[in-house]
């Protein structure tokens, strides 16, 4: 095959699939990282033949195998041929190092966001408080100490996001994101049910026991489905071939889907305030956002489905969450605008540029955490079975 350059690249036989074409370098990671061997069946692009790696890079390994190529398996069946570029998607498999910056940079971006919404003030622009800024300084120096608690929580998290990903690393780097994002998300759920523990005594009274638990069980279900669909659609891109992307994907539109036809309030489920007049009347920038969710969750239940090249429902999926993070705030002051209250468009725009900030960088970082931690573990399972044929 004469010699290789930088710019020569190989299809590599992985989980009974043709992969590639790789690069010389990235032939040597998979082979440092144990997920090719010298048996690994290759072919260089643009020809017919297979060959094991040890025999095509023997530069890749200290002990090279001499054989002229790879011969067919048993019953006469021989590997289709390699594929003419680029016929063929390109790698679906995460190198382990741009795994590990794709963690640390997400939890770079979630405690900025965490520490940006605790930071960022609100402004009452209308009514007894008109054109007073307040600072989060501001409300801690008139809280009570369980106040200044859950006031200073989500800076707590922000910094650990930071410390975290710039200290720690590998599995138990995963792990602590996860676990502290889920801890701080199921504190800040139990607040309604805790009531009087938490300064919502005047609000105590008129949340019924069952209704609390009732719109808390809808929530939880819906930030898990996301979250589920969030992660395994993530792990799907980098390990195609396992079940566990997919089905945790499949099963989170499941969920996602579930919570609309679910009665919640007076006996009705959410998706009958789709075709509700005064629904769309009064809150059309909820609904809308709400079927962008319904959406995204009917999307995900295909991930169920078997397919040789997940990229496309994958970058579908991708693109739907973009558009339900970003496409709420926006509607929201749209329908501000167009309901005429103009005058209060400064005060509801600082108030939702703090909300969503700490809310989208709860959630991600939850999702963060637990995608680095499951890809962590399926790239140790992958390389104990050493990616053969």
């Amino acid at each position: 095959m004469g010699n290789p350059t930088p710019d020569t690249r190989w299809y590599l036989r992985a989980l009974g699939q043709t992969r590639g074409p790789y690069t010389l370098e990235q032939m040597r990671r998979f082979v440092a990282e144990e997920m090719a061997t010298v048996d690994s069946p290759v072919c260089i692009v643009g020809g017919s033949e297979w060959q094991r790696l040890g025999n095509a890079l023997p530069d890749l390994f200290r002990a090279p195998v001499h054989s002229p190529k790879f011969p067919a398996p048993a019953g006469g069946q021989a590997f289709p041929p390699p594929p003419m570029p680029p016929s063929v998607p390109t790698s679906l498999l995460v190198d382990a190092g741009e795994a590990e910056a794709w963690t640390q940079g997400w939890a770079k971006i979630c405690g900025i966001l965490l520490i940006g919404g605790f930071c960022w003030p609100l402004y009452f622009s209308a009514g007894p408080f008109g054109g007073v800024v307040v600072w989060p300084w501001n409300l801690l120096s008139n809280s009570s100490a369980g106040g200044a608690f859950w006031l200073l929580l989500p800076l707590f998290l922000g910094v650990s996001s930071l410390c975290i990903g710039r200290f720690m690393a590998g599995r138990a780097r995963t792990v602590v994101l996860f676990a502290s994002s889920v801890g701080t998300m199921f504190l800040f759920l139990s607040i309604p049910l805790q009531g009087g523990n938490v300064g919502l005594q005047e609000y105590s009274d008129r949340i019924p026991n069952r209704g609390g638990f009732g719109v808390l069980a809808l929530a939880l279900l819906m930030l898990l489905s996301a979250c589920a669909i969030a992660v395994g659609n993530r792990l799907r891109k980098g390990h195609p071939d396992a079940p566990l992307p997919s089905h945790m994907a499949g099963l989170g539109g499941c969920g996602l889907v579930l919570a609309f036809l679910v009665p919640v309030a007076e006996g009705w489920p959410l998706i009958r305030l789709f075709f509700a007049g005064w629904a769309w009347q009064g809150a059309w920038s909820v609904i809308l956002s709400m079927m962008a969710c319904l959406a995204y969750g009917i999307a995900a239940i295909f991930s169920f489905q078997r397919s040789t090249d997940p990229l496309p429902l994958c970058g579908s999926l991708s693109l739907l969450a973009r558009a339900i993070l970003i496409a709420p705030p926006i509607l929201f002051l749209f329908q501000i605008l167009a309901m005429g209250a103009g005058e209060l468009f400064g005060t509801f725009f600082m108030m939702f540029l703090k909300i969503f900030a700490l809310l989208y960088g709860q959630l991600l970082l939850a999702a963060v955490g637990l995608a680095a931690w499951l890809d962590d573990v399926l790239r140790e399972q992958e390389k104990a079975g050493r990616l053969r044929v």
